[in-house]
């Protein structure tokens, strides 16, 4: 891919207050978000957390029940579209299936009134960017789905928006054409220093592409922080269980002492106010598996995931499974029905109250 032609400065963007309300439904709840110019930040969360409605508001296609929406500090809250300066990618490709591809970048230049030598000219560097100008001839039915993307994603660069935004743009891919395009659509918008939302369901997607994730929950955001700091120092327990896999050991707090599988850790989340019996919520790589003859657990299957196995271990006392991932070299001296001990490697753990509600 060659270098980004000239583009706009990276606009910083602010979601202040932002309540969304659909009759007596509470879609956002007092949002508050910022995006920092030239960063790409990705919205993550299950189906009906807020996190379409909160590009809708950012776009202008949703207009607020309250809060304002600021993009380099002016208010747009209740601006149009068309003059908010942003660029979109949908699901759906959306592309005009009667224009080339490179009729269909040049579209939004040709609507403001742009001459055909600009658009032609401009159309041609975004192909360029995107890796399709042998296809620029290529009308969409011709092209794959991936190509399609590209595609789109050129047609909403070559207006040089301000902001652009991302709506669940790999969903509709295989997963390879996926694991393909993260990478590519990331160099890109990199290059061209857009400043980007990108709204998705996909955890893989956003621990890849973006500089920072906001986890959202219920219409408002549970954790925003870089992909390293949701993974591995999640606030909540609905963040470290949304953000990778997880496991609920039963353990007991003591002051801002934990007591899990007979080592003594720190509580990670001290404000929750726990104590006695609660669930240490700890990832099945950062628990070790030692073999032993006498271990007080037993290795009850082995799933290959490629470059890491996952061991299901139960633990005797508990009567529950829980999930050990190795690297499938280092996993591969362990065989089902060895007896094992297991025991956390980190210093400090997550805890969360539901196992002490649920019982009483």
């Amino acid at each position: 891919m060659s270098a980004q032609p000239e583009t706009t400065s990276a606009a910083e963007v602010e979601l202040v207050g932002v309540t969304k309300q659909f009759g007596r439904k509470t879609v956002l709840s007092a949002l508050d978000l910022r995006i920092e110019g030239g960063t790409l930040l990705a919205l993550l969360g299950p189906s009906g957390c807020g996190k379409t409605t909160t590009l809708r508001v950012l776009a202008g296609f949703d207009t607020p029940s309250a809060g304002r929406v600021l993009i380099d500090g002016t208010d747009v809250t209740r601006a149009s579209v068309k003059r908010r300066g942003i660029g979109i990618v949908f699901q759906a490709y959306s592309l005009f299936p009667h224009m080339t591809a490179r009729e269909n970048v040049a579209y939004g230049l040709r609507v403001a009134r742009a001459g055909k030598t600009e658009r032609s000219t401009r159309a041609d560097e975004l192909l360029d960017l995107v890796g399709l100008s042998e296809l620029a001839g290529q009308y969409p039915q011709q092209l794959s789905g991936g190509q399609q993307q590209r595609v789109a994603l050129a047609r909403a660069l070559a207006v040089r928006p301000r902001v652009l935004l991302l709506d669940e743009p790999l969903s509709a891919l295989d997963a390879k054409v996926r694991a393909q395009l993260r990478g590519q659509i990331r160099q890109i918008q990199q290059e061209t220093g857009t400043t980007t939302l990108m709204v998705t369901h996909d955890q893989e997607e956003a621990l890849t592409m973006a500089d920072q994730i906001g986890v959202m929950s219920d219409g408002r955001i549970e954790q925003l922080g870089t992909p390293s700091e949701i993974y591995q120092h999640p606030r909540t327990a609905f963040v470290s269980e949304f953000v990778g896999a997880v496991n609920r050991i039963p353990a007991t707090v003591d002051g801002s002492a934990l007591l899990v599988l007979n080592r003594r850790l720190v509580v990670s989340n001290p404000d929750a106010g726990l104590t006695g019996a609660v669930d240490a919520l700890i990832r099945p790589e950062d628990l070790r598996i030692d073999a032993a003859g006498d271990g007080d657990s037993e290795i009850n299957a082995m799933i290959m995931r490629g470059a890491v196995t996952s061991l299901d271990v139960t633990i005797d006392s508990l009567g529950t499974a829980f999930r050990v991932d190795l690297p499938s070299p280092a996993a591969s001296r362990f065989h089902t029905g060895d007896r094992v001990r297991l025991t956390p490697t980190r210093d400090e753990a997550l805890v969360d109250g539901h196992r002490e509600r649920a019982e009483s």
